[in-house]
């Protein structure tokens, strides 16, 4: 009797130990199917403490634009577009065409805001002065270039790089370029000079040429 009471309580002994010692062991070569929460919340940590860098936005200044030119055609070796002022259509511009790199006297000018003043030198303005009575030429002071006037003109043999004016334009299927109706040109051009000659009152004058055709 007292041999089978030690033989009982062994067994509930060894028992009671395997059931307190197998619950907390870790398995051998355990894997998860999420992180483990410790190492969640040491990554949380990380991405909360790490610093930040905060960039300020800097103010940029764009002029008002009292004049601007909107795309309507083009081929490889001209551009066709329309000049407002202040959303009033004055006339027609006919530049040459896109060329990248620039072919100097070949290429119009880039798309972009560009500041307008007056010039009162060179053989435009010594021709226009004598003609129209005009106290100026309009130079674009574009990036790149140099010596970009509006002016009179037909064709783009007629510009080297500068805008010419008129009133009408066609299609010349010879040479696939636009051209300024004739007779046009000059009356256009001054159209163009009273728009330019009464911003210039208010103080600096900007244009912006737009590349992208406006449907």
């Amino acid at each position: 009797m007292i041999r089978f009471f030690k033989w009982l309580l062994n067994l509930l002994f060894s028992r009671r130990h395997t059931a307190s010692v197998l619950p907390t062991a870790e398995p051998i070569n355990a894997t998860y199917e999420i992180e483990p929460p410790v190492a969640e919340d040491v990554i949380k940590a990380v991405e909360v403490d790490a610093p930040t860098e905060v960039v300020e936005a800097q103010d940029v200044k764009v002029p008002f634009c009292s004049f601007e030119v909107n795309l309507l055609h083009e081929t490889k070796t001209s551009t066709l577009s329309e000049l407002r002022h202040r959303g009033k259509f004055v006339c027609y511009l006919l530049e040459d065409g896109y060329n990248f790199p620039k072919v100097n006297g070949k290429t119009r000018i880039g798309a972009g805001i560009w500041e307008c003043v007056k010039q009162t030198n060179g053989n435009f303005f010594n021709s226009y002065k004598q003609q129209f009575q005009h106290k100026f030429v309009i130079l674009i002071k574009c990036m790149g270039f140099d010596g970009v006037l509006f002016h009179a003109g037909n064709t783009v043999e007629d510009t080297r790089g500068c805008p010419l004016a008129g009133l009408d334009y066609k299609l010349n299927p010879k040479t696939n370029s636009y051209e300024i109706v004739g007779g046009s040109s000059k009356a256009a051009y001054k159209l163009l000079y009273s728009a330019f000659d009464s911003e210039f009152k208010n103080g600096k004058v900007y244009i912006k040429f737009n590349r992208v055709k406006i449907v």
